[in-house]
Parts: structure tokens; sequence; C-alpha cells
């Protein structure tokens, strides 16, 4: 799984189960888990970033599949978004918020090097610039 948020506010979704990827959520409020929304395409290491009431979820893989899907989450529900330019996964390649926030490499089976801005409800790729090397 993925997640964002806070100490007291955190938020994880997808990954790997027992039977393969999922499309679980779960909130953490500091003490205790309790599941969220599902998400629609079950999937494991998609770039995460946003808090727990306003985050976003984009691409990830179910092998031998990778993604381009983009997900919201507003503490209750997942919502389609924009899909990213390019198929990914990458669990720790983003960062920001659901309004203003990036995406960068990841994989696909060969490195991914570029870069993808989202705005709200839309999305961008933005560069080509990030050297794996």
């Amino acid at each position: 799984m993925t997640g964002c948020g806070t100490q007291t506010a955190a938020v994880a979704a997808f990954g790997t189960a027992p039977g393969g990827s999922t499309t679980a959520t779960e909130e953490y409020d500091g003490t205790t888990w309790t599941e969220g929304g599902a998400g629609s395409v079950a999937r494991s290491k998609p770039m995460s970033f946003g808090i727990q009431t306003a985050a976003i979820w984009a691409g990830g893989r179910s092998p031998p599949t990778y993604y381009t899907n983009v997900e919201g989450y507003d503490g209750t529900t997942m919502t389609s978004r924009p899909s990213l330019a390019t198929a990914r996964s990458g669990q720790n390649n983003a960062g920001g918020t659901e309004t203003a926030g990036v995406v960068f490499g990841g994989y696909t089976g060969s490195n991914v090097a570029n870069t993808e801005e989202f705005t709200g409800e839309t999305s961008a790729e933005t560069a080509s610039t990030i050297d794996f090397d």
C-alpha cells in the first residue's frame, strides 16, 4: 500500500494482498485503522500525495500491466481523475497536494524518465529531464 497524510490523519490505498493486487483503502486516526472507500482498479505501487481528505493515487501495476489511472480520495470516496500521460509504478515518486502535485520517474519494465504535474482535475506531462543512470 502507499499512503499520505499526517500522524493522526493518514490514508493508505491499493497494494498487494493474498491473491494479488487490491483496491482497498485504509484510514488511520493516530490509534486505529478503519476501512475507507475502495478504488476502481486493483494495483500495487501507485504514487500518492495529499492528505487524508484530499489525496491522489496515480499509476501503479498489477503484473504484467502498468497503469495510467489516477484516482482522488476525499476522505470517503475514490473518484477517477484524468489519466497519466505515461503508465508507471513507483510507490515513492510523488509529492504535493491534490491541486498542486507531481509524479516523476517510475518503472514499466524499464525506467521512466519524465515528470507529470497535477493541478486539480487536470494533468499534463511537463518535462523529460530525470536521469536514472
